[in-house]
């Protein structure tokens, strides 16, 4: 009996997980998308980026996508890093509840080693990825943090910033296999020490 019950409450773990984490694949709403472009017109953001806003949530497909950040951080950098790290905390924090994290961090080792047919050759000091667990959540999370006293906690510290989604085709390891082998993990461990 207690080897059924260690199963049972490991897969109702990994059961909550998966809906958390995948969500249950709602498509975004033609009210939604409205709303999210038109809080980006009142921003300020010009039409080419709202279009590209459009054409993301109309062809949303419920699944989970990247945001690709390139950073530069504006003098002093210890300043704008404290300004950079107040921001993403608050804006994780609020996210995390949608299944939205970080999923890579990384500082640039040198200036750019390949260029190609890059105009302006535009040098990159910081790359920042997080993963949104819908283009539905990404579109609610916009809302709730777009210009807001946070959000200009991020304007104060970039001196250049690119953003571009991207859909994942592929990503060796991450939370989606983790989390089941670590579940799996403690319950072949209840089950050697209970049984």
């Amino acid at each position: 009996m207690t080897s059924y019950l260690i199963i049972g409450v490991a897969v109702a773990i990994y059961l909550l997980f998966r809906l958390w984490y995948y969500g249950l694949g709602r498509k975004a709403s033609p009210e939604l998308i409205e709303r999210t472009l038109q809080a980006l017109r009142e921003g300020g953001i010009d039409t080419k980026r709202c279009e590209y806003v459009r054409t993301l949530l109309e062809q949303d497909d419920g699944k989970d996508l990247v945001m690709v950040n390139l950073l530069n951080l504006k003098q002093p950098i210890a300043e704008s890093r404290a300004k950079l790290q107040q921001y993403s905390k608050t804006f994780l924090g609020g996210a995390l509840k949608r299944a939205t994290h970080p999923v890579l961090l990384s500082t640039a080792a040198t200036g750019n080693v390949e260029s190609l047919n890059a105009a302006g050759g535009d040098e990159w000091r910081s790359a920042f990825i997080v993963r949104y667990r819908s283009r539905t959540d990404m579109a609610k999370i916009l809302l709730e943090t777009f210009d807001s006293p946070h959000h200009n906690l991020k304007l104060e510290a970039l001196e250049k910033t690119i953003g571009f989604p991207a859909t994942v085709s592929g990503m060796a390891g991450g939370i989606k296999k983790l989390v089941p082998l670590v579940i799996a993990l403690f319950a072949a461990l209840l089950h050697i020490i209970l049984v």
